[in-house]
């Protein structure tokens, strides 16, 4: 199990990368740790499984990020190590913060179509609904732009 502080830390990085990049002021964000999924609201999900939740984004400006993410790890057959599974997730995280309330749908919309020129994808974009999917590429290319 990982502390919060620890994670605090990788947050505040990942937030001034985003504001270095993007000019991005992410600063009103915060991250906690939960065992448990959430929904947008915050309110715990019944609808995935505690070992397969990896984080949340919620309209409340709270991300929560999985409070054992060895196990997510290895739930997921994941090959990467704890730092830069926390950077991925975190990343991707605040990237829906962003996609929802920080840029215009015209630069979100650019951003999209550079990662579907490039062929981007990752597992996890694999497994996504159809109607997600552009959000998704979003949050997922953003995170591998910051890291």
């Amino acid at each position: 199990m990982i502390d919060l502080p620890y994670i605090k830390k990788i947050f505040l990085d990942i937030i001034s990368k985003y504001n270095e990049l993007f000019g991005l002021d992410l600063s009103y964000m915060d991250v906690e740790l939960s065992e448990h999924p959430r929904y947008n609201d915050g309110s715990i999900s019944t609808e995935i499984a505690d070992d397969e939740f990896v984080g949340s984004w919620t309209k409340n400006k709270i991300i929560y990020i999985n409070c054992n993410p060895d196990k997510v790890i290895e739930h997921w057959n994941l090959s990467m190590s704890i730092d830069e599974f926390l950077y991925w997730i975190i990343a991707h995280e605040l990237a829906h913060e962003i996609y929802f309330n920080l840029m215009e749908k015209s630069e979100i919309d650019y951003i999209i179509e550079l990662a579907k020129q490039e062929n981007f994808t990752t597992e996890y974009l694999k497994i996504v609904k159809p109607e997600k999917i552009d959000e998704e590429i979003f949050a997922e290319y953003l995170a591998y732009l910051i890291n």
